[in-house]
């Protein structure tokens, strides 16, 4: 599968597209892929809110940090998922924070794929 980079927030990045798969409800999603990001995928929190995360997300004491570009510690709120990108469907931690705006993928889910960036066709290749 083949998927060309899109602009997301004006600027262009390697894209993969899936589905994220709450308790009741998914959601077909672009996923800009994030290498710096450790964990399995980061969605706004109109979004985790809207899947219904909340109420299955796990106790706050569990709640993975994150440290930014900047240096800042941040506590994200956390659920369990299923993420399915064409064949593959793999159990995830779904994060968020308050101000995320961007759908990111992170090392968690691209350590379980075979990916070649073709960055001069501005390609992502599954």
């Amino acid at each position: 599968m083949k998927y060309d980079y899109e602009v997301i927030n004006e600027r262009l990045h390697p894209v993969i597209r899936g589905t994220l798969v709450g308790a009741s409800k998914s959601e077909d999603l672009t996923m800009i892929v994030d290498t710096g990001f450790e964990g399995g995928i980061i969605i706004p929190t109109r979004l985790y809110k809207k899947l219904g995360f909340g109420k299955y997300e796990y106790p706050a004491s569990e709640f993975p940090t994150l440290e930014t570009a900047a240096g800042m510690i941040l506590k994200m709120r956390s659920a369990p998922a299923k993420l399915c990108i064409e064949n593959l469907k793999i159990d995830i931690d779904v994060w968020t924070m308050p101000d995320c705006n961007e759908i990111l993928l992170g090392l968690e889910v691209l350590d379980e794929l075979l990916l070649k960036l073709n960055g001069p066709k501005k390609v992502l290749e599954i």
